[in-house]
């Protein structure tokens, strides 16, 4: 028995190559297999360390998301810039650009609302895409006839249109039967009703008209070669220093009489002529052959027929 108990023994231990028991080698293993797999880089367990990966997914979604959503914040906030600055009030700013010629029939304050009026008209004139400066150009002239022009500009930035309003030049002042004094144009037309301090302080021709005529606004009561007729006579008259006191349009009839100041007869002009210059020339040669003659008519000059003329 002691024989086999010691062959047992010197059989299970060998220099250098010890046999272990099942329980140790079991054990061995175990403990090989784990150190083995801890060493593995980003591992836990038997499942991939994966945190790195998801940090760097996880950035560059928020960066995306962010970036997106500026975008967003610059596309808002450029629409509400693009809206303001095109948006239009109703509000115009008036501006004469002759305040001498416009203001004595309409002040600018009338203006005004008559142009805030037109621009209220119309939903599409909110905006400076959709606005119709034209049809408010057109509608302004025909309710002023004394505007020759009106011109809306749309600034790049402001939201106040600017209307400029370039007016009739009045040449001549119409008085009808001792009433109403009416401003007149280069074309006739009948600018508006004036009184006599604006007659004076433009300068205007005072034409009395003997007969009866049905006046409005913005409507022709001149022919346009008698306002020029009257503006040749009364020029060339000036250019003599002779002052005429004032013009008369008989009833009936083409003729314009003209009275001098200091003089006791006047000068009877043919409107129905074409040639208003050589009527002058006319009378002034007649004029200067009168007086050196001594001769001093007693009413008038009649220089209404071409190359001839008579006095009384």
């Amino acid at each position: 028995m002691r024989l086999f108990s010691k062959k047992q023994d010197s059989s299970s231990e060998i220099f250098g190559r010890s046999r272990l028991k099942h329980d140790q080698v079991k054990a061995s293993k175990n403990l090989f297999y784990h150190s083995q797999r801890s060493t593995e880089p980003g591992m836990v367990s038997r499942q991939p360390f994966r945190n790195p990966v998801n940090i760097q997914v996880a950035s560059r979604a928020a960066s995306y998301s962010l970036q997106r959503f500026g975008l967003l914040i610059v596309i808002i906030v450029a629409a509400v810039s693009l809206v303001n600055i095109l948006m239009v009030t109703s509000d115009p700013n008036i501006v004469l650009l002759d305040k001498n010629q416009v203001g004595y029939l309409h002040s600018t304050r009338e203006y005004q609302q008559a142009a805030q009026k037109l621009f209220k008209g119309s939903f599409t004139n909110n905006n400076k895409i959709t606005i119709n400066t034209s049809a408010i150009s057109l509608a302004l002239e025909k309710e002023f006839p004394e505007l020759s022009n009106v011109t809306i500009k749309l600034p790049l930035i402001d939201h106040n249109p600017i209307v400029y309003l370039e007016p009739n030049k009045p040449l001549l002042a119409l008085s009808v039967n001792g009433g109403l004094v009416y401003a007149v144009d280069s074309a006739g037309l009948a600018l508006g009703a004036i009184n006599n301090t604006v007659v004076t302080s433009l300068h205007l021709i005072l034409v009395q008209d003997q007969g009866t005529i049905d006046i409005q606004a913005g409507q022709p009561i001149l022919p346009s070669n008698t306002v020029s007729f009257i503006q040749t006579i009364v020029y060339q008259l000036s250019q003599k220093q002779l002052t005429i006191s004032k013009l008369v349009m008989p009833a009936g009839e083409n003729e314009l009489d003209m009275y001098l100041v200091g003089q006791s007869y006047f000068v009877k002009f043919n409107l129905a002529d074409s040639s208003p210059l050589q009527e002058v020339g006319t009378f002034l040669a007649v004029r200067q052959n009168l007086q050196q003659q001594g001769i001093a008519p007693s009413q008038y000059i009649d220089v209404r027929v071409d190359g001839r003329a008579y006095y009384k």
